[in-house]
Protein backbone atom coordinates (compact mmCIF):
# COMPACT_ATOMS: atom_id res chain seq x y z
CA UNK A 1 0.00 0.00 0.00
CA UNK A 2 1.27 3.57 -0.68
CA UNK A 3 0.38 6.83 0.39
CA UNK A 4 1.18 10.40 -0.82
CA UNK A 5 4.18 11.06 1.63
CA UNK A 6 6.03 8.13 0.81
CA UNK A 7 9.84 8.62 -1.06
CA UNK A 8 10.07 7.29 -4.95
CA UNK A 9 12.04 4.06 -3.41
CA UNK A 10 9.47 3.77 -0.48
CA UNK A 11 6.44 3.64 -3.17
CA UNK A 12 8.56 1.57 -5.67
CA UNK A 13 9.50 -0.97 -2.75
CA UNK A 14 5.59 -0.98 -1.57
CA UNK A 15 4.47 -1.60 -4.93
CA UNK A 16 7.14 -4.68 -5.87
CA UNK A 17 6.01 -5.81 -2.10
CA UNK A 18 2.72 -5.99 -2.64
CA UNK A 19 3.09 -7.39 -6.57
CA UNK A 20 5.17 -10.09 -5.11
CA UNK A 21 2.77 -11.45 -1.72
CA UNK A 22 -0.09 -10.95 -4.51
CA UNK A 23 1.12 -13.49 -6.68
CA UNK A 24 1.62 -11.38 -9.33
CA UNK A 25 5.15 -12.49 -9.17
CA UNK A 26 6.27 -16.11 -9.23
CA UNK A 27 9.69 -17.02 -7.65
CA UNK A 28 12.65 -16.89 -10.29
CA UNK A 29 11.07 -14.33 -11.93
CA UNK A 30 14.17 -11.37 -12.92
CA UNK A 31 13.52 -7.75 -11.83
CA UNK A 32 15.20 -5.38 -14.04
CA UNK A 33 15.91 -1.71 -12.60
CA UNK A 34 15.05 -0.41 -16.09
CA UNK A 35 11.52 -2.26 -16.68
CA UNK A 36 10.49 -1.83 -13.09
CA UNK A 37 11.83 2.44 -13.48
CA UNK A 38 9.37 2.31 -16.81
CA UNK A 39 6.48 0.84 -14.92
CA UNK A 40 6.61 3.75 -12.42
CA UNK A 41 6.63 6.39 -15.54
CA UNK A 42 10.01 6.35 -16.11
CA UNK A 43 11.10 7.31 -12.90
CA UNK A 44 14.87 7.51 -12.11
CA UNK A 45 16.44 4.25 -11.66
CA UNK A 46 18.06 5.29 -8.38
CA UNK A 47 14.45 4.52 -5.94
CA UNK A 48 14.18 1.49 -7.92
CA UNK A 49 17.85 0.39 -6.88
CA UNK A 50 17.07 1.55 -3.49
CA UNK A 51 13.83 -0.50 -3.66
CA UNK A 52 15.68 -3.89 -5.26
CA UNK A 53 18.15 -3.40 -2.28
CA UNK A 54 15.38 -3.39 0.18
CA UNK A 55 13.87 -6.54 -1.01
CA UNK A 56 16.95 -8.14 -0.61
CA UNK A 57 17.39 -6.98 2.82
CA UNK A 58 13.99 -8.30 3.92
CA UNK A 59 14.97 -11.73 1.58
CA UNK A 60 12.40 -11.12 -0.86
CA UNK A 61 14.48 -11.27 -3.72
CA UNK A 62 18.39 -11.69 -3.95
CA UNK A 63 20.31 -9.19 -6.15
CA UNK A 64 22.04 -11.02 -9.28
CA UNK A 65 23.87 -7.67 -10.34
CA UNK A 66 23.75 -3.87 -9.31
CA UNK A 67 20.72 -3.60 -11.30
CA UNK A 68 18.99 -6.84 -11.46
CA UNK A 69 16.90 -8.65 -8.45
CA UNK A 70 15.64 -12.46 -8.65
CA UNK A 71 12.40 -13.73 -6.40
CA UNK A 72 13.31 -15.88 -3.90
CA UNK A 73 11.79 -18.75 -4.40
CA UNK A 74 10.71 -19.60 -1.07
CA UNK A 75 10.16 -15.83 0.61
CA UNK A 76 8.27 -14.79 -2.81
CA UNK A 77 5.90 -17.77 -2.61
CA UNK A 78 5.00 -18.16 1.31
CA UNK A 79 3.15 -14.63 1.64
CA UNK A 80 1.32 -15.39 -1.61
CA UNK A 81 0.28 -19.02 0.03
CA UNK A 82 -0.15 -17.51 3.21
CA UNK A 83 -2.43 -14.95 2.00
CA UNK A 84 -4.35 -17.11 -0.52
CA UNK A 85 -5.06 -19.74 2.59
CA UNK A 86 -6.23 -16.51 5.01
CA UNK A 87 -8.63 -15.65 1.79
CA UNK A 88 -9.64 -19.47 1.79
CA UNK A 89 -10.67 -19.70 5.60
CA UNK A 90 -12.19 -15.89 5.93
CA UNK A 91 -14.43 -16.65 3.45
CA UNK A 92 -15.83 -19.90 5.04
CA UNK A 93 -15.88 -18.49 7.83
CA UNK A 94 -18.43 -15.70 7.00
CA UNK A 95 -20.33 -18.04 4.65
CA UNK A 96 -20.72 -20.07 8.39
CA UNK A 97 -21.56 -17.19 10.05
CA UNK A 98 -24.36 -16.16 7.35
CA UNK A 99 -25.82 -19.39 7.58
CA UNK A 100 -26.04 -18.80 11.60
CA UNK A 101 -27.50 -15.72 11.21
CA UNK A 102 -29.75 -17.06 8.87
CA UNK A 103 -31.53 -19.54 11.02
Amino acid sequence: MTTPDMSQSETAYAKRRDAIHTGAYVPGTRLYETDVAETLNNWSRMPVREALHRLEADHIAILSDQHTAILDAIEAAVPATAGQAAETHLQTSLIHRLKVLGQ
